[in-house]
C-alpha cells in the first residue's frame, strides 16, 4: 500500500498556484491513502485537484477535514473534480476562538467548483457546525467572491455523515448564503444535480 500521513500541525498536501494541478488516482489493490493531517488531508488554493481514486482519511482541519478548496488573496478559485475514491472519516473542528468546524468531509469556499459524479462517495465524516459532509460557502456581494458550487452527477453518494449543528438536515451537504447580505439569494452557493 501507498500512505501518504501528515505530522501534527499541517496538511498532507497543499496545492498552492492556478498553473498547479494535482491528479489523484488509487493503485491496483485499493490501498492508496491520504492521512493523519492536521490541518487538512488536501488544501487547493487557486489551483485544480483531480481526484480518480484513492482515500482521504483520518484528517481534520478547521474548513475541509479531508479536503478545502480554497481561493488565493484575489479571489482566483479552485476546481476539485473527484469521479473515484473515497472521503470518509475527516473531521473539520473548532479553534479556540470558535472559528472553523465546517465541512467534515470537504470545504468549499466562494469562487471554488466541486464537481462528484461515477463511483465517489464522501461518508463518515463530521463537522463540529455545519456540512459533515460538504460546506459550499455563499458569496460576499461587498467584494468580488462570487458563491460556491456543487455539482452531483451519476452515481456519486454523500451519506452517513453527521455534526452537532441543531439542523439535522445540514449533516451531509450545507449551502452557505451571501457573507455580507444573508438575504441576497443571489450570492448564495449553488447546487446542480445532474443525471
Amino acid at each position: 500500500s501507498i500512505t501518504y500521513s501528515g505530522d501534527s500541525q499541517a496538511q498532507v498536501i497543499s496545492l498552492i498556484s492556478s498553473d498547479h494541478t494535482l491528479n489523484l488516482y488509487d493503485k491496483a489493490d485499493n490501498s492508496g491513502t491520504i492521512t493523519g493531517g492536521k490541518g487538512g488531508g488536501v488544501v487547493v488554493n487557486s489551483g485544480v485537484f483531480n481526484m480518480y481514486g484513492g482515500t482521504i482519511s483520518g484528517n481534520r482541519g478547521m474548513y475541509g477535514g479531508g479536503v478545502c478548496v480554497s481561493v488565493d488573496n484575489s479571489f482566483n478559485g479552485s476546481t476539485f473534480t473527484m469521479s473515484g475514491g473515497r472521503i470518509t472519516n475527516n473531521e473539520a473542528y473548532n479553534d479556540k476562538y470558535g472559528y472553523g468546524s465546517l465541512g467534515g468531509g470537504v470545504f468549499v469556499s466562494g469562487s471554488c467548483s466541486f464537481s462528484i459524479s461515477g463511483t465517489a462517495s464522501i461518508t463518515g465524516n463530521k463537522a463540529g457546525a455545519y456540512g459533515g459532509g460538504v460546506y459550499v460557502n455563499g458569496g460576499d456581494s461587498s467584494s468580488s467572491d462570487t458563491p460556491g458550487n456543487l455539482i452531483i452527477s451519476g452515481g456519486a453518494v454523500i451519506n452517513g455523515n453527521t455534526n452537532s449543528a441543531e439542523d439535522p438536515t445540514a449533516s451531509n451537504v450545507f449551502l452557505g448564503k451571501d457573507y455580507n447580505n444573508p438575504q441576497n439569494p443571489d450570492f448564495d452557493a449553488k447546487i446542480t444535480i445532474a443525471g
